[in-house]
């Protein structure tokens, strides 16, 4: 299953009924039970048909037993020639498209035991994506609508922005009539666009720092807070509100100066 070794060995074809039984433990048992110390060599007592001393011989990197969202937890493996067990889940690994080799795994079993029943074969892709679906369904519609939210907050700001500085397109004419550099008042409306934007940039990440500790448990790989997309959003904000306030204040700028003095 590409689980890492981290210390000690793996099993071997010599770990039999008749030999000393052993066992391999994942990080999260080693650092709990031993903490401190080196796990492999030690001695616990597993209760596998019959209460019995069993050595360490491994130690291996944990795994997410039930999931994604999962969290770690102790656990021992042990060896099928040592401990049986009455179901067993055989995993193939191949170079070639695993889906077509399903039959031919199906009569491997069966060429070694003819009477053995083989059910629910499929390819390890197959069983994620079932098991992910209703995730995926999930975090595709939740995505679907942040994006309208998203899109419906842009179309909002470039709105305001530009009622905005509409309102001032009188007062941006007669600076200009009275002198003021087409630069410097270019400056001054986007300074005060970016200021509001700012503002609201501050208020929404608190608010969402707050919000999005609730959706912790559908995220994986990816932290509530993560800064790659609070960076992101606040520049596609600021991006629309720059926009917003710099088409009204160009033509602000293209307003005859004489035509604004006399509306005045």
């Amino acid at each position: 299953m590409g689980i890492a070794l981290v210390a000690g060995r793996d099993f071997r074809p010599s770990d039999r009924a008749e030999t000393a039984p052993v066992v391999i433990v994942n990080e999260t048992f080693a650092d709990r039970h031993f903490p401190g110390g080196d796990a492999v060599g030690r001695r616990i007592a597993v209760p596998w048909g019959a209460w019995m001393d069993r050595e360490i011989v491994g130690v291996v990197r944990d795994v997410r037993p039930f999931g994604h969202e999962s969290s770690h937890r102790p656990e021992i493996y042990r060896s099928l020639t040592q401990a049986g067990n009455n179901s067993l889940t055989v995993v193939a690994r191949t170079e070639v498209d695993a889906a077509g080799l399903v039959t031919d795994v199906e009569r491997a079993v069966w060429d070694v035991n003819p009477s053995q029943a083989v059910s629910g074969a499929t390819t390890l892709d197959a069983l994620l994506s079932e098991r992910l679906g209703a995730r995926r369904f999930n975090l595709t519609l939740l995505a679907a609508f942040a994006g309208v939210a998203l899109l419906l907050a842009a179309i909002g700001i470039y709105g305001l922005m530009t009622f905005s500085v509409e309102q001032r397109i009188q007062e941006l004419a007669v600076r200009r009539a009275l002198g003021g550099q087409a630069g410097a008042l270019l400056g001054m409306v986007l300074g005060e666009g970016a200021r509001l934007a700012g503002l609201g940039i501050v208020l929404g990440v608190a608010g969402a720092m707050l919000v999005t500790r609730f959706i912790e448990g559908m995220l994986y790989g990816v932290e509530p807070t993560d800064p790659t997309t609070f960076v992101v959003l606040s520049a596609a904000v600021l991006a629309v509100a720059a926009l917003a306030a710099l088409l009204p204040a160009v033509r602000a700028m293209r307003v005859d100066p004489m035509v604004a003095l006399r509306s005045e």
